[in-house]
């Protein structure tokens, strides 16, 4: 059988499942970063349309001649770190947005603000307002209650994924950890999106990062 390659568009992204499948099956496969795919498609044709026929042309054309196509290794153990390092990202992300929608609520209900640690005094007392006034308030209170629901689920779900993220890291025999500063979720996002690396050189020994 003749050797051939396979040239998978985004194999880190859209073409993940299929660049693993091939590489599974014992295929060579390259990955073609899709800015580049679309640079080839602009100097052939002038334009960056996509269609079929453009587009295999193209990543095969960015495979043949880029030195920037990396080929794809099968998963192992830094998946597992990348996947829950990016849920914690993503649970970080929104529990800042929470309570920032939260502190722009309640800087609707308390005159001149709140300060920066958001706390609810029991017993603040309320300017006297008509029935239209108080319906808005009320309403504002239970967004803000709804938020506050939303920042202790949000909360909790962190305290899980640190807790996956730091048996994920055990596991891999890193000694990222050791850097002072550098926790669990350092380690997995450094591990995770690096891959596998050479390992570093320190004095007398041969350190895995």
């Amino acid at each position: 059988m003749p050797e051939r390659a396979w040239a998978v568009e985004g194999a880190g992204g859209l073409g993940h499942l299929l660049s693993q499948q091939l590489v599974a099956a014992g295929e060579q496969v390259l990955d073609v970063p899709p800015k580049l795919a679309a640079r080839v498609r602009l100097l052939a044709s002038g334009n960056v349309n996509k269609n079929d026929p453009n587009d295999a042309r193209s990543v095969a054309v960015a495979a043949l001649r880029s030195p920037a196509c990396l080929p794809v290794r099968a998963e192992d153990h830094t998946a597992v770190l990348k996947i829950w390092a990016k849920r914690h990202r993503d649970l970080s992300r929104a529990r800042n947005q929470v309570v920032c929608r939260m502190h722009a609520v309640l800087c609707d209900q308390v005159p001149g603000g709140v300060s920066k640690r958001i706390n609810r005094r029991p017993g603040h007392p309320a300017p006297r307002a008509g029935p239209a006034a108080r319906r808005r308030r009320a309403a504002r209170w239970i967004l803000a209650e709804q938020f506050l629901a939303d920042l202790r689920r949000i909360d909790a779900q962190r305290s899980d994924v640190k807790k996956k993220l730091a048996t994920a890291v055990r596991a891999s025999g890193t000694t990222v950890t050791e850097i002072f500063g550098a926790g669990p979720a350092v380690a997995a996002a450094v591990l995770g999106d690096a891959g596998d690396v050479l390992p570093l050189r320190r004095p007398g020994q041969l350190r895995r990062l």
